[in-house]
């Protein structure tokens, strides 16, 4: 009996506090657990102190909520516990969406979130137990934990509540569908964080419409409240790695400019933090944060990420993206207006191409309209690096509404070789190449493809696979060493699309070698410049072609 009573009395004293709870801050500090972040040994009820701007994250409200943010700041916390919250406080069903399915998403379900869930008494019943990784029942309530690159998992769920974590990683495809299922929701709301990557795309697009609010505090030394502006508030004492005055670096008062003692950072952003809007009127609420205000990494080993980024592109990538939490382009890492304009020539697109022309090949991106490139090769004799060896034309460059059309360029530029990107328009590129066999393939970019740069497959003559930085490498190249020249009437639009694609570097680590690779991004249309890149895969091929030899004897 007395068992009973004290079964009761608890499930009592539970409906009790869950009737309470008025918000998802306080919820959070009730069931959520976490490891203490200077002694992961011992797991704690949720505490803020030290990420005390978090706390009025949890309770943000709106439509879409943004995050733009440094690494390791706890807006990975805020969202999950949102997410949490809203299932079993107001009966949301939440799509949490994630870069990839496998691995990303699986190990995220498997490992961070099923460990807090083990780790609180309360959250370890919230799901049944035919629940799986990457669909969880709490009740009637759902959560499904997706990859964006998986259409197939985004089909036929319904959520009111949509978390996309690390958005300047993901397949905007799958964005697009993930944003489109709350469609027959009365209310919903979006949460988007990420690190940012490239300056007015992704995430720092989103933030640029928001209310744009910074984590100010009260200055312990001028009491005025102020804002750690990066890199600007951080000052680095030491001249290298082994400097030992490193140690002393500090970070400063943005407004009276005397240094801030990293305890006392804690202490005053504890007592006095709040988020103040720069734009409150803002289309959404976006929040950002860089590591200068962590309460957990010092700002010295912040001023050893400032020092190695001077000599790595890669480190200086990670530098000003995961401790500054800000866009950034690495010097030389995109076309300048210049480096485009000063290839024109005296030559307009209409009129006869020069003389010293060889062959013409063409290149055509594909989506809503076909973008293309056509171009005159002048080379001696084909030879090793026959691509490097040679100087192009552009003979002309826009777009056309069908194949037709770029079937009709080919006949009036007697071009020799055309490449047509094969997605998304598959079977109607396939047919058309088909029909044109001999003079055209439909190309896929292949991250994997190695050595020579170029596969042409052996079982669909139809078709060649690419190394996309390779080819996109070499065409872009060609703007910065003058081996290529554009009609002086070239279009504002091929401009714009040849300064919208950035190379975006990151660390390669294999053993004990790290090195710098990269990858290109897009900060907005880029269709020419990839029809070019196209161009030049048409070139290598002709060129062979025409001089009967492989095509890998002149790559």
């Amino acid at each position: 009996m007395s068992d009973m009573l004290d079964h009761f009395g608890k499930i009592f004293q539970e409906g009790s506090t869950r009737a309470g709870i008025k918000c998802c801050s306080e919820w959070t500090t009730q069931y959520v657990y976490q490891p203490h972040p200077r002694d992961k040994r011992k797991i704690l009820p949720t505490s803020w102190t030290y990420y005390p701007w978090s706390r009025d994250m949890h309770d943000a409200e709106g439509d879409f909520l943004i995050g733009m943010k440094a690494a390791q700041m706890a807006y990975t916390n805020v969202v999950v516990d949102q997410t949490l919250y809203r299932i079993d406080m107001l009966g949301s069903s939440c799509l949490y969406l994630m870069p990839n399915q496998n691995p990303v998403a699986s190990d995220f379900s498997s490992g961070r979130l099923h460990k807090l869930l083990l780790a609180s008494p309360y959250l370890s019943t919230l799901f049944t137990s035919g629940s799986n990784v990457g669909h969880k029942m709490a009740g009637t309530r759902e959560l499904w934990i997706r990859g964006a690159s998986s259409d197939a998992g985004l089909r036929n769920i319904d959520p009111d509540f949509i978390v996309l974590d690390e958005f300047d990683v993901m397949d905007q495809k799958g964005v697009a569908m993930a944003l489109r299922r709350p469609d027959g929701q009365w209310n919903s709301t979006v949460w988007m964080i990420s690190t940012p990557t490239l300056p007015e795309s992704g995430i720092h697009k989103e933030w640029l419409n928001s209310t744009k609010e910074h984590w100010r505090f009260k200055c312990p030394i001028c009491s005025q409240m102020c804002q750690l502006d990066f890199p600007d508030c951080l000052v680095v004492t030491g001249d290298g790695l082994n400097d030992p005055k490193l140690a002393e670096s500090h970070v400063i008062c943005n407004r009276c400019k005397k240094p801030i003692r990293h305890e006392d950072k804690i202490e005053a952003q504890n007592k006095t933090g709040r988020w103040e809007a720069e734009e409150p009127g803002g289309s959404s609420r976006g929040f950002y944060i860089n590591q200068l205000y962590s309460c957990q990494k010092e700002p010295h080993k912040i001023a050893r990420q400032a020092i190695e980024a001077q000599y790595s592109k890669s480190k200086e990538q990670e530098y000003w993206n995961q401790a500054g939490g800000v866009p950034h382009i690495v010097d030389g890492a995109k076309l300048t207006e210049q480096d485009i304009l000063g290839r024109r020539v005296v030559r307009k697109m209409d009129e006869s191409w020069p003389s010293h022309i060889r062959v013409r090949t063409m290149g055509v991106d594909v989506g809503k309209v076909f973008h293309y490139t056509i171009d005159g090769w002048t080379y001696d004799k084909p030879d090793r690096d026959l691509n490097l060896a040679t100087s192009c034309d552009v003979l002309r460059a826009g777009f056309c509404d069908s194949l037709t059309e770029i079937r009709q360029l080919m006949y009036q530029y007697q071009v020799a070789m055309t490449v047509i990107d094969y997605q998304p328009e598959e079977r109607l590129v396939y047919e058309f190449c088909s029909q044109n066999r001999g003079t055209t393939l439909r190309c896929q970019y292949a991250a994997g493809e190695s050595g020579s740069k170029m596969s042409l497959k052996t079982d669909d003559e139809t078709k060649v696979n690419i190394h996309r930085n390779h080819w996109l490498d070499l065409r872009l190249g060609r703007f910065t060493t003058n081996r290529i020249r554009l009609p002086r009437d070239i279009s504002e639009e091929y401009v714009v699309h040849h300064k919208n694609i950035v190379k975006h570097f990151s660390e390669d680590k294999r053993g004990s070698v790290s090195k710098d690779k990269s990858e290109y991004k897009k900060q907005g249309a880029d269709h020419l410049a990839h029809s070019g890149a196209y161009s030049e895969v048409a070139f290598a091929v002709a060129a062979s072609r025409s001089a009967n030899v492989p095509y890998r004897s002149v790559l």
